[in-house]
């Protein structure tokens, strides 16, 4: 069991490396740009093109560093104007493309079941 001289000593330690990290954090987002959508992107491993399996595929777009970006449509089989359903937008993780909502989830089991 430690002392309580030592462990003062262990959680001022710990608190003056939370506090040397966080001010690295803080510099390191003053380096980067902020523009009208946030930071900056990332820089890509590889643009992969969805295929989008059971839906369309949407784009390209153009980011702020010129990167195509796409993205997945699925509309259930008997959409009708008159009564209109609501949207579900998938946010996917940022080390997968937009095929990660048909492979990775089970939401595209419910497409043909709204109503």
């Amino acid at each position: 069991m430690l002392s309580k001289r030592a462990l003062m000593a262990t959680l001022t330690a710990a608190f003056l490396l939370v506090l040397v990290a966080t001010q690295n954090a803080l510099a390191d987002d003053k380096k980067r740009t902020c523009g009208p959508f946030g930071n900056s992107p990332q820089k890509m491993i590889a643009n992969v093109v969805p295929t989008c399996p059971e839906g369309q595929v949407l784009g390209p777009w153009k980011d702020s560093d010129g990167t195509p970006r796409y993205a997945c449509l699925y509309q259930p089989p008997t959409t009708k104007p008159r009564k209109p359903l609501p949207l579900i937008v998938y946010l996917h993780p940022s080390l997968v493309n937009a095929d990660s909502v048909y492979k990775f989830t089970n939401l595209l089991d419910f497409l043909k079941t709204a109503n």
